[in-house]
C-alpha cells in the first residue's frame, strides 16, 4: 500500500459568501513555485455559489484539496481550529478568499522559518488593491515586530502548528482578531522572521471586516487583557493625579462646566473611583472655590486627597511635570513611599468608556514602557516642517489607506500613564513610550 503523502504547509481559505472572489484566491495557491502543500477550504455557511466553486476545484485536484462545508456559519476563529486539528503538516498558512499571493510567497516563507528551529511565524509586505484587484499601495513596514507595537498582518502569515496549538490555536472569544490575539500569544515564545518583499496582495473593499475599525478597537481591548502579562505578586501603588486649572482666557470655572448635567470635576473623580487599578488619587488645584466644593462633596472616596498647589503652577503645559512631581511629593510625605505608577487625568476630556482608564494602566504594565499614552489615530493627511522644506509624511490617506510605516497618532487629550522612575528622569514623553488607542467617538473634548 503506497504511503499518503505528508505535506509541509496547509493553506486553508474560509468563505462566507465570497464566491465572487475565490478563483482568483484558489488559482494564487495552485500557482505557487513551492509544491508541497496541501489545500483546505472551508464554506462557512455561503448561501451563494462558495460550495460549487469549491466542487469544480476538488474534481480537479482531488489529493491535495479537502472541502469541509458548513451549512451553519461558525465563523473565522473556529473554522481555523478546525484546520488545525485536523492537519498533518509542519506548519499552517490563512490565505483570506478576497486575496491572492505572489506565486513565490510559499517558497520564500518556507526557506526563512526553517532557517533556525526557534522561529514560529514569518510574515511579508504586501499590496493593497481595491474592489477590482488593481494595486493602489504597497505596504512595506516589515519592523512591526521590533516596535512591539502592533502584529503582522492576520492573515497570509506562514505559523508553526505545533507551536500554535502549544498556545491553545485561536481564541473564538473575539471576533476582530487582526493578528493580535495570535501576536501575543507567540511572541515571547517563538521568533518572528520577516520576509521584506510584498507577498500576497490586500483587498480593500466594503465587505472587508477591517474597515469597522470600532468594532476591531474593541476586540483588540479584550484581547490584550487577556493577554496581559501583569505582575499579579506585587500590589502596585498606581496613583491617579488630576491637576485642575480653573480659568483660562476664553473659559471660566472650567471645573465646573456640565456635560450631561455632570461637571467636569465629578466626571474624572466618578471616573477615577470606578477603577479597579488605582487606589490613590490627588486632585491639585489653586482655586479656592473648587477646594471648598470638594471638602464640602460628600460622596467621595477615601482614596482622593486634595494637594492646595503654588499658583506658580499654572502656566501651561510646560508646567506638567512639575505639577505631577508636586503631586507626587505630597504623596511620599503622607505615605513615607513613592507610588510605583502614575496616571495624569485631564478634567477637559470627557471619557465615555470608563474602563479605557484601566486598559492604559494594563498597557503600561504590559508594554515594558516606561510611559503609555491614550491616542487617536490620524485619518487626515499630515505633513512635517523640515529645514524649510515640506513633507507629506502619510501620503498613503489620500486613497484612503493607512500604511503601517506612516501612521500617526496625536495624544487624545484624556489620560496618560508613566512608572514613577519616568517621571524622576524626565523620560516620560522622550523614549520607551507604547499607546492605548482611543476611538473617536469614545471622547468627548471640552476645551
Amino acid at each position: 500500500m503506497k504511503k499518503q503523502k505528508q505535506y509541509k504547509i496547509c493553506v486553508y481559505i474560509v468563505s462566507s459568501n465570497y464566491g465572487k472572489f475565490l478563483k482568483k484566491s484558489i488559482d494564487s495557491v495552485l500557482a505557487q513555485t513551492f509544491k508541497n502543500w496541501q489545500l483546505y477550504l472551508i464554506n462557512d455557511g455561503s448561501t451563494d455559489n462558495t460550495l460549487s466553486i469549491f466542487n469544480n476545484y476538488k474534481k480537479k485536484y482531488k489529493k491535495k484539496i479537502t472541502i469541509l462545508n458548513l451549512k451553519k456559519k461558525i465563523g473565522l476563529q473556529r473554522s481555523s481550529n478546525y484546520v488545525l486539528k485536523n492537519i498533518k503538516t509542519e506548519y499552517i498558512f490563512r490565505l483570506d478568499a478576497d486575496d491572492w499571493l505572489n506565486e513565490y510567497a510559499l517558497e520564500l516563507m518556507y526557506n526563512e522559518i526553517i532557517r533556525n528551529k526557534n522561529n514560529g511565524l514569518v510574515y511579508s509586505g504586501y499590496y493593497y488593491t481595491n474592489t477590482h484587484g488593481k494595486i493602489i499601495g504597497v505596504e512595506t513596514n516589515f519592523d512591526l515586530i521590533k516596535t512591539n507595537n502592533a502584529p503582522p498582518h492576520g492573515a497570509c502569515c506562514l505559523i508553526s502548528v505545533k507551536d500554535l496549538i502549544s498556545v491553545g490555536g485561536y481564541s473564538t472569544e473575539f471576533k476582530a482578531q487582526d493578528g493580535w490575539d495570535i501576536w501575543f500569544k507567540l511572541k515571547n515564545k517563538v521568533q518572528y522572521k520577516c520576509v521584506p518583499l510584498p507577498l500576497f496582495y490586500y483587498r480593500k473593499h466594503g465587505y472587508s471586516l477591517s474597515d469597522n475599525y470600532k468594532k476591531i478597537l474593541e476586540e483588540r481591548s479584550k484581547i490584550f487583557k487577556k493577554n496581559q502579562n501583569t505582575d499579579t505578586k506585587k500590589n502596585l501603588d498606581i496613583l491617579a493625579i488630576i491637576p485642575v486649572k480653573s480659568n483660562y482666557l476664553k473659559k471660566k470655572n472650567v471645573p465646573f462646566i456640565k456635560y450631561k448635567s455632570k461637571s467636569l470635576i465629578d466626571i474624572s473623580i466618578d471616573m477615577v473611583d470606578k477603577s479597579k487599578k488605582i487606589n490613590h488619587s490627588i486632585i491639585s488645584t489653586s482655586d479656592h472655590k473648587l477646594i471648598n466644593y470638594l471638602k464640602q462633596k460628600k460622596k467621595i472616596s477615601s482614596k482622593f486627597q486634595i494637594l492646595k498647589r503654588s499658583s506658580k503652577l499654572n502656566s501651561g503645559i510646560s508646567r506638567i511635570e512639575e505639577v505631577m512631581l508636586d503631586s507626587c511629593d505630597y504623596f511620599r510625605k503622607n505615605n513615607k513611599k513613592n507610588p510605583d505608577i502614575v496616571v495624569f487625568v485631564n478634567i477637559h476630556t470627557v471619557v465615555k468608556n470608563k474602563g479605557h482608564l484601566d486598559q492604559v494602566i494594563d498597557t503600561l504594565i504590559s508594554s515594558g514602557k516606561l510611559s503609555t499614552f491614550s491616542v487617536i489615530k490620524q485619518s487626515d493627511p499630515l505633513f512635517v516642517l523640515k529645514r524649510k522644506n515640506f513633507f507629506c509624511i502619510n501620503k498613503g490617506r489620500f486613497d484612503d489607506l493607512e500604511y503601517n510605516n506612516e501612521l500617526t497618532y496625536r495624544y487624545d487629550n484624556s489620560i496618560f500613564a508613566f512608572w514613577f522612575e519616568a517621571l524622576k528622569t524626565k523620560s516620560i514623553f522622550e523614549k520607551s513610550i507604547s499607546f492605548k488607542e482611543n476611538s473617536r467617538d469614545n471622547i468627548i473634548n471640552i476645551l
